[in-house]
């Protein structure tokens, strides 16, 4: 099974770990409670940004991530 986690250091890595899960349980909330599709759209841009904003260690899980998402459509 393969992993998305990186171990070379990115900025969330500096991040305390209860942020990180504090802002998740937060977000995947919203999520659900979204009902607008501009909405989505503009946490789905939000999302490609923060992981843009990761660098090259997360770009090359892209291909991994891209077969999750068309095995999950």
């Amino acid at each position: 099974m393969r992993s998305l986690y990186s171990e070379q250091p990115t900025w969330m890595h500096a991040m305390a770990a209860w942020v990180k899960l504090a802002v998740l349980s937060v977000c995947g909330t919203l999520l659900v409670l979204v009902e607008a599709p501009v909405h989505l759209a503009i946490a789905c841009a939000v999302v490609l940004l923060i992981f843009t904003s990761l660098g090259a260690p997360a770009w090359r899980r892209v291909r991994m991530l891209l077969g999750v998402a068309i095995a999950g459509a």
